[in-house]
């Protein structure tokens, strides 16, 4: 089984297989099987006209001009030209029929993956994937595959008819054919690795350039002008000698098939001459043989590029297989979630993000019906302990439970639906108010319920004096709204789906005094009776919180109220004595 070298995240060279790729996708994708099936077999009909042509053409020299064989000669080229149209729109049909199938079928594997594929892939990477490498994948089975079985037929059936014509004339191809195709295969392996060297390069000069650009100011203010323009030339110059490498493979092609036309010429016209000379052949099976293999190199032409073609689908196919083989989130599972009436006990947790530890045997109960504070300094685990409990990633070490069943042992749709979830940076979608308020409402919402939502949730004052109300496009991501409101949004769409549980993550971070009172406000209403885990920097948010939690570096440092803390835990007592303007004791 043939090897292939490509090149993995870090930009370390990784050897795979290149056919097990092919067939696995085969399996997953639904492929439009029939209309690949039909689209190789009218290429092999136009072959066959192709194959036809010459042996006609040779009769009709050779004096035949009986009527079936003039109209067969006529037929065959109108056949040729009305074939040539049909498999060409044949060929762009069924690939745009596989590209929707592969794409599809990543779309799908991308809902379904765990977040640790989109920290492993960035977001432009999983875009190249889902478009242009799936492009790459539809052109295998829409044109290389039938073009490679069309090239194979027209060269093993060219070869058997000169052996019926005489078989000096098929022993002559039959030699000089594999020297033919092998050189070819030879400049296309190398012309391919010439263009990936390119693109190679191109993508660095791209990427210096996009940051550099951006960062001219830096560059001014720490005077480094001339270390960058050294390093824009070292780019360029790099740039310009894979440019002239990818233009000498191009034109090395021409003079290459040159030489290959002229051995041919000297071959076809050389043996005809001799067998012609001796009688040994007529003349009419000379010109027969002369249009055979006019017509054979001709096609033959085509496999540099095909195997080009080929070589770069082979690295889409390895990205592809990447998302399509990554395990996929587990759905159905042992039980369903009735309520989450029970304390959340985290037992001996330990997570790490790769080689980076973040928690370390954290153990603590988060109470039902009450809010549960989460404080320390940054990077010390918070979040990570809300995505673990929201089952993004699964613990290294420990279990968490939901009173004595693992939070695993729920189904998932049915445990995240659970939770409501308010960020510091929370998305909105490009749309109107009310698509973002509904979005994720398993159920019909009446205008009334939206109102009521949003003045709980402070934010009808604001949204009431939009220019079509809750009917207004808000921007790209909500970029025409302002950070507090877009929070106040984002919580009234909690409000809507009203869940047994509240993550809240710094939700009033980054607000001015005005946003961060109404989002505060509306935050008191959101965790009144629910059971609530606030994560905030400002201490003075979670200052009535039933229960505190410390976190230092990954580890619990205390577990109180905040009176309790204040006199137990020397990290929380330093943080608010800090944020109070106070030194440290």
């Amino acid at each position: 089984m043939e090897i292939i070298e490509d090149t993995n995240e870090k930009g370390e060279k990784v050897k795979s297989k290149i056919w097990r790729p092919y067939i696995k996708l085969l399996f997953k994708a639904k492929l439009p099987y029939f209309w690949i099936v039909f689209l190789t077999v009218i290429i092999l009909a136009e072959s066959t006209l192709t194959l036809m042509f010459p042996d006609l053409t040779k009769k009709i020299v050779g004096g035949n001009i009986e009527t079936a064989v003039v109209l067969g000669a006529v037929g065959v080229i109108v056949g040729k030209v009305a074939l040539s149209g049909f498999i060409s729109f044949i060929s762009k049909f069924t690939m745009f029929k596989i590209d929707k199938s592969y794409r599809g079928l990543i779309w799908k594997q991308l809902m379904r993956s765990p977040i640790e594929l989109f920290d492993q892939v960035k977001a432009n990477e999983m875009v190249s994937r889902t478009s242009t490498d799936t492009a790459k994948m539809s052109i295998v089975f829409s044109y290389i595959v039938p073009s490679f079985i069309s090239v194979t037929y027209l060269t093993v059936g060219t070869v058997a008819i000169l052996f019926t014509y005489d078989w000096r004339l098929g022993l002559a191809q039959a030699i000089f054919l594999p020297i033919y195709i092998g050189v070819y295969f030879w400049y296309g392996h190398w012309s391919y690795k010439v263009n990936k060297q390119l693109q190679g390069k191109l993508a660095n000069l791209t990427q210096f350039l996009a940051e550099l650009l951006v960062n001219i100011p830096l560059i001014k203010t720490f005077v480094t002008e001339k270390a960058e323009d050294q390093r824009g030339k070292r780019n360029i110059q790099s740039y310009y000698r894979a440019s002239v490498k990818k233009k000498l493979a191009d034109w090395i092609e021409h003079p290459m098939t040159g030489l290959f036309d002229v051995v041919q010429s000297i071959l076809v016209i050389g043996l005809g001459v001799y067998l012609v000379s001796r009688s040994i052949i007529t003349m009419d099976v000379w010109v027969g043989y002369f249009l055979y293999v006019t017509t054979l190199f001709g096609v033959l032409n085509t496999l540099g590029s095909l195997f080009i073609e080929l070589k770069m689908s082979q690295g889409a196919t390895t990205r592809i297989a990447q998302l399509t083989e990554h395990p996929e989130e587990e759905y159905e599972r042992q039980k369903s979630l009735p309520s989450l009436n029970q304390d959340l006990i985290f037992d001996h947790v330990s997570f790490d993000y790769g080689e980076e530890k973040v928690l370390k045997d954290v153990n603590f109960s988060i109470p039902h019906g009450k809010v549960t504070a989460i404080v320390g300094p940054s990077g010390g685990g918070k979040t990570t302990i809300l995505s673990l409990i929201e089952q993004f990633y699964h613990v290294n070490e420990g279990t968490i439970t939901l009173g004595n069943t693992p939070i695993e042992n729920f189904h998932l749709k049915e445990w995240r639906s659970a939770f409501g979830y308010v960020a510091q940076d929370i998305p909105l979608l490009t749309g109107t108010v009310r698509e973002n308020l509904v979005y994720g409402v398993d159920r019909e919402v009446s205008d009334d319920e939206i109102t009521e939502a949003l003045i709980q949730a402070n934010a009808w004052s604001f949204v009431q004096n939009l220019h079509e109300g809750i009917d207004t496009h808000i921007g790209e991501s909500g970029g025409k709204l302002s950070g507090g409101q877009r929070q106040r949004l984002a919580i009234a769409r909690v409000f809507l789906r009203s869940p047994q549980c509240l993550l809240l993550d710094e939700a009033t971070s980054n607000l001015d005094t005005r946003s961060e009172k109404a989002v505060q406000e509306a935050m008191q209403k959101l965790t009144k009776d629910r059971t609530s885990i606030v994560i905030a920097h400002d201490l003075a948010t979670v200052h009535d919180a039933d229960q505190i939690i410390v976190l230092d570096e990954g580890t619990v440092s205390g577990i109180g109220t905040h009176e309790q803390l204040m006199k137990e835990n020397e990290l929380y007592h330093t943080f608010v004595q800090l944020q109070l303007g106070k030194p440290a004791l």
